[in-house]
C-alpha cells in the first residue's frame, strides 16, 4: 500500500508522458526527461529541456467530505525547464506545452499506469509563473509553472 499523495505524483508524471509534448525539431519530449522529484530545484541529473513533477510548498486543502470519508487537494508542482539562452522563438513550443498539460489535467479525471486513480474524482490546475524573469536573464533558463491539485476522497481509518 503506497500513499494516496504518492500515487497522484507518479499518475501525474505517467499522464505528462502520454501527451507527447514536441520539441522545436518536432520531435517529442522523451519519457525519461519527465522527472519526479522531491523539489524542482533538484537538478542533478537533468536534461534539458524537461518537465519535473514534484512536492508542492502549497499546502494540501480541506475539502470536507462525508460521513465515512475526507476530501483533500494534494498540490501537484509541474515545472517545465528549457534552455533558452534569452532566445524567444523558444518560447511558442514552451507555452504550447503549458496549454497543453493544463489542458490534460483541469476539471479532469487522473490516470495513472494501471488506470484511473480511484481516490481522485478531479484535478484542477492552478496558475504559477509562466516564465521566471530572473531565471531568463541571469541563467538562460526558461522556467514555467502550474499546480496541479488531484481532489481525492479518501477513507478514514
Amino acid at each position: 500500500m503506497s500513499a494516496v499523495y504518492t500515487d497522484i505524483l507518479n499518475a501525474v508524471q505517467w499522464s505528462i508522458q502520454q501527451i507527447g509534448l514536441k520539441l522545436a525539431d518536432s520531435t517529442t519530449l522523451p519519457n525519461g526527461q519527465v522527472y519526479l522529484r522531491k523539489l524542482p530545484t533538484d537538478r542533478g541529473g537533468l536534461t534539458l529541456p524537461c518537465v519535473i513533477v514534484s512536492e508542492s510548498p502549497d499546502p494540501e486543502t480541506d475539502l470536507g467530505g462525508t460521513n465515512a470519508r475526507d476530501d483533500w487537494g494534494h498540490p501537484v508542482l509541474v515545472t517545465t525547464v528549457v534552455a533558452s539562452n534569452q532566445d524567444v522563438a523558444v518560447y511558442d513550443w514552451e507555452i504550447l506545452w503549458r496549454q497543453q498539460i493544463r489542458r490534460k489535467f483541469h476539471n479532469q479525471l487522473l490516470s495513472g499506469s494501471g488506470g484511473l486513480l480511484a481516490t481522485v474524482y478531479i484535478c484542477v490546475v492552478e496558475p504559477r509563473t509562466i516564465v521566471d524573469p530572473s531565471l531568463f536573464r541571469d541563467g538562460n533558463l526558461s522556467l514555467g509553472q502550474l499546480l496541479v491539485r488531484a481532489k481525492s476522497r479518501e477513507v478514514r481509518t
